[in-house]
């Protein structure tokens, strides 16, 4: 199975079915615009279309494993197709409202993984803890 990101097996998949230029468009009209995550859903393409399209790519390739969540942090464990495992944390900022004295959430920071394992091994990250495996596809960072 390939990815949706995965421009040449896509060009190669729009030539083999005789599909226009513009179709490719309109799926990635579907995913990036209309957040669409489920060829079912892709309702400007033919059935025929997002039959084809669900047995040969998808667009999602990797699975939610685990969420832990806390008042500082959100962090979600994922398994790619080949069993690797990532983390992708979230981190709320608080300060104090200066009328209201109330703590106040100012930002959010997100922390995505573009590999599997990492070099650093920083103390708090199960990431870093694994030392470097491999750089992820485009697809699995998306």
């Amino acid at each position: 199975m390939h990815s949706i990101f995965d421009s040449k097996a896509l060009e190669t998949f729009r030539k083999e079915n005789k599909l226009q230029p513009y179709k490719i468009r309109q799926i990635e009209q579907e995913i990036f615009h209309n957040a669409t995550i489920d060829f079912d859903d892709m309702t400007t393409l033919s059935k025929e279309n997002r039959t084809q399209l669900k047995e040969r790519f998808s667009i999602i390739p990797i699975t939610v494993e685990r969420i832990d969540e806390c008042k500082e942090t959100s962090k979600f464990l994922f398994k790619t197709t080949d069993g690797n495992i990532i983390e992708t944390v979230l981190m709320y900022h608080f300060h104090k409202d200066k009328q209201t004295k109330k703590e106040k959430l100012n930002r959010m920071t997100l922390c995505i993984s573009s590999q599997v394992g990492c070099s650093v091994g920083c103390i708090f990250c199960v990431t870093g803890k694994m030392g470097l495996k491999k750089n992820l596809e485009r697809s699995e960072i998306l």
